[in-house]
């Protein structure tokens, strides 16, 4: 089906997902947080890679374990704690 004038989505204007200048400058400080430890990061995050690691069960997981593996970098935890 072609579209047509009638439809709601064509022409640049009505698109959704438009580049928006307020997001840039919201995440900015986000962007140099996560540069200026990409390395630390990096490190926190390889240092887990390949090793077993105990969740506390395979269908009913202990959540804190599990976030634990899931989620190992502090540094990482920490700067997207300080988006909210």
């Amino acid at each position: 089906m072609a579209a047509s004038s009638t439809w709601p989505c064509t022409g640049p204007r009505n698109w959704p997902h438009r580049p928006r200048k307020d997001l840039a400058a919201k995440f900015a400080p986000l962007a140099k947080q996560l540069t200026d430890n990409e390395a630390k990061i990096i490190e926190e995050l390889a240092a887990v890679q390949g090793k077993p690691a105990d969740i506390g069960g395979y269908y009913l997981p202990d959540t804190s374990k599990l976030k634990a593996v899931m989620c190992p970098s502090q540094t990482f935890n920490a700067v997207l704690s300080s988006l909210a």
